[in-house]
């Protein structure tokens, strides 16, 4: 078992090309009108690693 304690999550702002399928890191300030996730959340358990999936930002 593990904790209590915490795991971060790794948050960038991305652009996505529909036509060329290509994403690229963007300056976070071209994504200020959208909400962030968090990046931090505290954890207590057994120590399995996890992992967040997101889609493509949508338009």
């Amino acid at each position: 078992k593990c904790g209590p304690g915490y795991r971060t999550l790794d948050v960038l702002c991305m652009r996505y090309s529909q036509n060329k399928r290509l994403s690229e890191r963007v300056e976070g300030r071209a994504c200020a009108d959208l909400p962030k996730p968090q990046t931090r959340e505290g954890c207590h358990g057994d120590c399995l690693l996890k992992s967040w999936q997101y889609s493509a930002w949508s338009q």
